[in-house]
């Protein structure tokens, strides 16, 4: 009896292990990387990252910040045409485990409480995207950003503490991510915060990949194996 209960629990921690592997091998595969660059103003567009270019100058001249990349058409609009723009601040170098200075050092901003929004056209609706989305400025005091899903979007909110003297020291140390899907082909996303605090300096989009039905069957094969195991014991103590 004792043999058999061993084996049991060899098998069921087996297929635990099999059905852990099997998630861990469920990956998101990125589709999508923007920085807004403040060119003008010596912006440097971080590497590995398609690049929206803009000025100080209010986004009425730039109407608004856009740019097409592949399939996908990105576009940050500030509440109000007066309100926002492209600007580098500069501040930040990379060190340790920092190699996204540049992206961290423009952005695009909205002087106002927001909303600041920000849509990604292309996409496929009604399928689960992992949106990262990094937020900091060296030049205020702090910032404390809300991202939020709008119109046909759904997930989050996400949300984003930083500290303008405190430097980032990783690359996700002033990031949030937040899994996003829409009914329609572009996904919607309003940032708002304090007045004069709304930075957006860029965001990587991947697509998250569901598990093959073998693994979700592994994993079932799994719990209804330790269910047995579960009842078996019981019915040996009772």
């Amino acid at each position: 009896m004792k043999t058999n209960n061993r084996k049991l629990n060899l098998t069921s921690a087996l297929i635990l292990l099999l059905s852990i592997t099997a998630l861990s091998g469920v990956a998101s595969a990125q589709i999508l990387s923007v920085d807004f660059t403040g060119a003008a103003y010596g912006g440097v567009t971080q590497a590995g990252f398609d690049s929206i270019v803009g000025t100080l100058s209010s986004v009425s001249s730039e109407s608004p910040a856009t740019g097409t990349f592949g399939a996908y058409t990105v576009t940050a609009t500030p509440s109000s045409a007066d309100q926002g723009g492209i600007y580098n601040r500069g501040g930040v170098t990379n060190g340790g485990g920092l190699t996204y200075a540049n992206l961290y050092n423009s952005f695009v901003f909205d002087n106002s409480t927001g909303p600041l929004t920000l849509t990604i056209a292309g996409v496929t609706a009604n399928t689960t995207y992992a949106l990262t989305l990094f937020a900091y400025d060296s030049g205020i005091a702090a910032g404390a950003e809300t991202f939020t899903a709008a119109g046909a979007t759904s997930g989050g909110p996400g949300t984003v503490d930083f500290v303008g003297a405190s430097t980032p020291t990783t690359n996700l140390q002033y990031s949030t991510t937040i899994d996003v899907s829409s009914t329609s082909t572009t996904l919607t996303i309003e940032e708002t915060g304090a007045a004069n605090t709304i930075r957006l300096n860029g965001f990587e989009l991947s697509a998250v990949a569901a598990p093959e039905p073998s693994s979700v069957a592994l994993i079932g094969l799994g719990a209804l194996v330790l269910l047995i195991n579960r009842r078996r014991m019981a019915s040996l103590l009772s």
